[in-house]
């Protein structure tokens, strides 16, 4: 009948134009948008393929959705692509791996898949894949340089610490919290707690100094002692800095803190000796390899 033909020609113009725009999204979107069958073959690729992997879409049609997949991600995708094509109501697939590139290399990706369902019989699964390799591999730099610095922290004995000035929140490294003794997971000290640990005698300097770099974004530098829980004494060497926005507003404070301890008591084990060295009633004198005299005592 006319009216049979007429919802059957509705019906196709409303499938083309879904088309259309399904095509319109895809082939100008960044992300590998890929279309599987339920055999696990590549029925379609966006253009984005030949930029993020190096090959032509019609390269990759009717191949393996697996066949570069990285061996050690390929049952986590198995395990995804076994649950979208055995249910319907299956939720969206999510995760990372690595995928490799027509030159070898291999790539990570953010992976979203789902299933394309008709009349209750999944057809199809569509997986999406942003690329996310300078960003993991930003990741890693940070985390070796972040190791790296932990290390070498720990062997100088330096702590660092930032203020934000904006959010009023501290931040502490590892180190910081060693050398002052304090358990880490009570977080990082406020201002006015830290300087209570600073000794008596030293203490009104130092909040006057650290106060001045919030103020008047002068840097400041000192030697102090601090009383650290156990009730030992730490000498500590602080430097500390702001920055400030375009404004010339202070937004932030940085600060390092070294645990000079053990060169604090050479000094006064050298100071002792020196000492020794002049009373003594017997003739003391020192030279270098080439025999050159540079010391003598008052004997």
């Amino acid at each position: 009948s006319v009216m049979d033909i007429t919802e059957r020609k509705n019906a196709e113009e409303k499938l083309r134009r879904e088309e259309q725009l399904f095509r319109s999204v895809t082939e100008q979107s960044s992300d590998l948008i890929t279309i599987v069958n339920p055999e696990a073959k590549i029925i379609y690729h966006n253009p984005a393929i030949e930029k993020v992997l190096g090959y032509k879409p019609e390269e990759r049609f009717g191949r393996s959705g697996f066949d570069l997949v990285h061996p050690d991600d390929l049952e986590m995708v198995m395990d995804a692509y076994k649950t979208l094509f055995s249910d319907v109501n299956a939720p969206v697939q999510k995760g990372e791996l690595r995928y490799r590139h027509k030159n070898g290399s291999w790539l990570t990706f953010e992976v979203a898949g789902s299933n394309l369902v008709d009349h209750n019989v999944i057809e199809a699964a569509v997986v999406n894949m942003h690329d996310i390799t300078e960003r993991k591999e930003a990741e890693e730099a940070l985390k070796i340089s972040e190791s790296n610095l932990k290390y070498a922290q720990e062997e100088a004995h330096v702590g660092s610490w930032e203020f934000d000035a904006v959010q009023q929140k501290p931040f502490w490294s590892e180190e910081m919290f060693r050398i002052v003794g304090r358990d880490p997971a009570l977080g990082p000290m406020s201002l006015e707690d830290f300087v209570e640990l600073v000794h008596p005698d030293e203490r009104k300097k130092v909040y006057k100094d650290v106060a001045k770099c919030f103020t008047k974004n002068l840097p400041y530098y000192h030697e102090y002692r601090i009383l650290k829980p156990d009730n030992k004494i730490a000498f500590i060497e602080s430097r500390g800095k702001a920055i400030t926005d375009d404004k010339g507003n202070v937004v932030r404070i940085f600060g390092i803190l070294q645990d000079i301890t053990e060169r604090k008591h050479a000094e006064e084990m050298l100071t002792l000796i020196k000492k020794a060295v002049e009373s003594s009633g017997d003739a003391i004198g020192m030279s270098d390899p080439q025999g050159h005299h540079f010391y003598h005592n008052q004997a």
